[in-house]
């Protein structure tokens, strides 16, 4: 999960304009419950899951695509990146 993560990533950085509305025209509801999950261990590998969860979201406001930035804050709260 964590290499299909990364690559996803790598596909829509830059930003990659035809990439990025291709990934949110799916739904990437999946990479926001990794990125909500808090495992109580800090040391669990989980916590790598949710860094490249977050680095994908950041990577998908690049562009800064209206309709990615409004889809992305709601889904995504400040809770979630202070954590």
């Amino acid at each position: 999960m964590l290499a299909i993560l990364n690559l996803l990533n790598e596909l829509v950085t830059g930003p990659c304009e035809i990439n990025q509305e291709t990934l949110m025209s799916k739904s990437i509801l999946e990479v926001y419950q990794i990125m909500t999950r808090l495992p109580d261990d800090l040391d669990h590998d989980y916590y790598n899951l949710k860094e490249a969860s977050l680095n994908l979201v950041f990577s998908l406001t690049e562009g800064f695509n209206p309709k990615f930035m409004k889809e992305i804050a709601i889904r995504v709260t400040p809770s979630i990146l202070q954590n």
